[in-house]
């Protein structure tokens, strides 16, 4: 017969130890960030290069989707800018920030 409690523990000792592996993980990368001082500056700068490219690309979004609507503009770029999803372009971004990120723990 099975006893339920070592079930338990096996698989209680399971999670931990893949717990335990992410934790090393991500005490490895912010040792890496935090040792190395030069990293950190261009990281930091590059982060906040993309944040600021970021906002300049949804600002600009914004700022012709109401021009479109306030003066009635048509053609093709108007047109063009009128179906532009701006939820793909958030993705798009969110997903820079993740690259960049995975790019610089295994640099």
């Amino acid at each position: 017969m099975v006893d339920p409690n070592s079930a338990y523990e096996t698989a209680d000792g399971a999670i931990g130890t893949l717990l335990s592996a992410g934790f090393l993980y991500l005490i490895a990368a912010l040792n890496l960030i935090v040792l190395s001082g030069i990293f950190k500056i261009y990281y930091n700068l590059v982060i906040t290069g993309l944040s600021i490219g970021a906002a300049f690309i949804i600002g600009t979004i914004e700022i012709l989707g109401i021009l479109t609507t306030e003066v009635h503009l048509n053609g093709g770029f108007w047109d063009l800018r009128a179906n532009f999803n701006i939820n793909l372009a958030g993705f798009c971004i969110a997903g820079l920030f993740i690259i960049v990120w995975a790019v610089a723990l295994t640099y």
